[in-house]
C-alpha cells in the first residue's frame, strides 16, 4: 500500500516538471519568432529609408511567410515622443505590429534631419483552452535614418 501511494506522488511530480518544460519551450519559441519578426520589419523599414508603401508591401510578405498572427483589429496604444505610424486599417497593416517614428534635427552647426522608428511585435501564448491568453510586447528601435533635402530656389 505504501508503494502505490508513492509512485502516484511520482506520477504527478512527473507530468507537473513535463508541463512546466514544455510551457518554458513555447516561451522560447514564441519569443525566438516575435524577435525575429522585428528584426526582419527593422531590415525592412531601413532598407527603404522609411515606413512607407515599399516597406509595408516587403513587411506583409516577410510576416506571411514567416506565419505571423494576423490582426483583425490593431490597438496600438500611443507612446511618448513617439508619432502612431500603423493606423490599423487592413488595408495596409494586415499584421499585428505596430510602428512609431520620432522625427529629430541635430545641431551641429548645420541642421540635419532624421528619423528613428520603433517597432512592437509581439509574443503569443495559444493554450487550446483559452485563446491567446498572454499578449507580450517585444520592442527595438532602428538606426537612424537621415533626411536630405535639397532647395531649388
Amino acid at each position: 500500500m505504501k508503494q502505490s501511494v508513492g509512485g502516484i506522488y511520482l506520477f504527478n511530480f512527473i507530468i507537473l516538471f513535463i508541463v512546466i518544460v514544455f510551457a518554458f519551450l513555447a516561451g522560447i519559441i514564441s519569443y525566438n519568432r516575435a524577435f525575429k519578426v522585428n528584426s526582419r520589419i527593422i531590415n525592412a523599414i531601413e532598407r527603404h529609408e522609411g515606413y512607407n508603401r515599399y516597406a509595408i508591401e516587403e513587411i506583409n510578405g516577410i510576416l506571411q511567410s514567416l506565419g505571423y498572427n494576423a490582426a483583425d483589429t490593431i490597438r496600438c496604444p500611443e507612446r511618448k515622443d513617439y508619432e502612431l505610424m500603423t493606423d490599423g486599417s487592413a488595408s495596409t497593416n494586415l499584421f499585428d505590429y505596430c510602428v512609431y517614428r520620432r522625427h529629430e534635427t541635430d545641431t551641429d552647426g548645420k541642421e540635419t534631419a532624421y528619423s528613428t522608428y520603433l517597432v512592437t511585435t509581439y509574443i503569443y501564448m495559444n493554450v487550446p483552452l483559452v485563446n491567446n491568453l498572454f499578449k507580450i510586447p517585444v520592442s527595438s528601435r532602428t538606426n537612424r535614418i537621415y533626411i536630405f533635402q535639397t532647395s531649388y530656389e
